[in-house]
């Protein structure tokens, strides 16, 4: 996506977890470190993790900082070309599609990468999930998919385990899976919300899952109940 009206190139790494697309996200940073070339990195409020960008296995200390917002709609894109930066980085892409009340943000996408390449921003990166552990699509990577962003769909390595104990499918996944650590079940798709309340119970994982392991029989799965959260 670029050079239409002045908008940016948009380029969004998209996929199941653990597929990659944050270690895109953070070696790109790098070598923008170690070329001197300025960009502003952002992270979504909703996102009560880490505050920087982090891949798995990159240790704290690693990780490159981000200013936390809102929304997109809070990020200066003139304040920011005043100051000679014209790439904007994103991580958890899929979260800025949300207010803070978790209701859908409309036309957010294409609001802001209008408004941020008629003020001079030329390149935005992103990262996030395509997919819910809902199966529904996040509104906003439909958004940058229909206005022809250049999407990177990454897929992942199936972690549903084969043997209790033993090891993990590693067939080719493109799907995310939220399971309960302890019963060791998986909640059913169509009792979730697409876009969860994060961080606030660790009994609740997350995994990436292949097409075999996506709809489990009824006995290896949960309702997912909110009073739980």
């Amino acid at each position: 996506m670029g050079n239409i009206d002045n908008f940016p190139n948009v380029k969004v790494y998209a996929g199941p977890m653990a597929s990659g697309k944050t270690r895109e996200l953070h070696s790109l940073m790098g070598r923008f470190e170690a070329t001197h070339r300025p960009y502003a990195a952002y992270k979504p409020s909703l996102d009560i993790r880490q505050k920087g960008i982090q891949p798995r296995g990159v240790s704290e200390s690693d990780a490159f900082g981000c200013e936390i917002v809102d929304s997109l709609a809070d990020i200066d894109a003139a304040s920011l070309v005043s100051n000679g930066i014209s790439t904007v980085m994103l991580e958890e892409f899929h979260m800025f599609g949300y207010s803070l009340s978790r209701e859908v943000l409309s036309n957010i996408f294409i609001e802001s990468i209008r408004h941020w390449g008629e003020n001079g921003i030329t390149e935005v990166h992103a990262a996030g999930l395509d997919l819910a552990a809902s199966l529904n699509p996040f509104p906003i990577f439909m958004d940058a998919w229909r206005f022809g962003a250049d999407i990177t769909l990454m897929p992942a390595y199936c972690e549903y385990p084969v043997l209790n104990g033993g090891p993990t499918c590693q067939a080719i996944a493109h799907n995310s899976q939220i399971y309960s650590d302890w019963l060791g079940l998986a909640y059913r798709p169509e009792s979730l919300e697409d876009l969860l309340p994060q961080g606030d119970n660790p009994d609740r994982k997350y995994r990436a899952v292949c097409m075999a392991h996506l709809i489990l029989p009824s006995e290896l799965t949960i309702d997912f109940i909110k009073e739980f959260n």
